[in-house]
């Protein structure tokens, strides 16, 4: 019997620290709020059912809700541990390597099919200085992996080129695009051939 209030009062002494614990902290980022007594000495200028509203809100639910924790310490304390031991990272958000325009290129801007073998012998770089990475696209290199690692067993691989009104301050492009299920839907441009407007006078 003696063991069991024992047992008890130390339960219930660590879950005091506990609520201690948690009162500190609020009060202390709470510390510029209002009082109770900052309530009391203003309720005179207010409506008393705001009063209460206020005073149910700010000091009794979280009286209510320590008294609870000094109950049931154990179980806020661990899903306390377990937020912070097992706290998963922010997903990050996929950056995306494929060019995306604003229009979808048509099945008659694809000129060939070509393999992959075929693209990075072609697109080698030989830089006999190293200013640019002896690899297929040089600097392009990520873009261009992006894009060929994006191929499905169902899509095929097509050089392109296009001639777009949209594209501002730009006559063609040309690269390699991705087609799948009759659609174009991602590509890689390599090469652009500027427009050159001459004003007339």
């Amino acid at each position: 019997m003696l063991n069991w209030v024992l047992y008890l009062e130390i339960y219930l002494t660590v879950g005091f620290v506990v609520c201690s614990a948690f009162i500190g902290t609020h009060l202390f980022v709470n510390r510029h709020k209002s009082t109770v007594f900052d309530y009391m000495r203003r309720s005179t200028n207010r409506e008393w059912t705001h009063f209460l509203c206020d005073f149910f809100e700010d000091f009794f639910i979280p009286a209510v809700a320590l008294a609870l924790v000094w109950v049931v310490w154990p179980i806020p304390i661990g899903l306390k541990i377990k937020s912070m031991v097992f706290k998963k990272p922010p997903p990050l958000k996929p950056r995306r390597l494929v060019e995306v325009k604003e229009f979808i290129l048509n099945e008659a801007e694809l000129i060939r099919e070509v393999t992959i073998e075929e693209v990075e012998r072609t697109n080698f770089i030989h830089d006999p200085m190293e200013a640019v990475p002896n690899v297929p696209f040089g600097h392009s290199n990520a873009l261009w992996l992006a894009l060929r690692d994006s191929i499905q067993p169902n899509e095929t691989l097509w050089e392109f080129e296009s001639e777009r009104s949209e594209l501002k301050g730009v006559h063609s492009m040309w690269g390699y695009a991705i087609k799948g299920d009759g659609r174009v839907d991602r590509f890689m441009t390599t090469g652009w051939k500027i427009k050159i407007e001459v004003g007339s006078g």
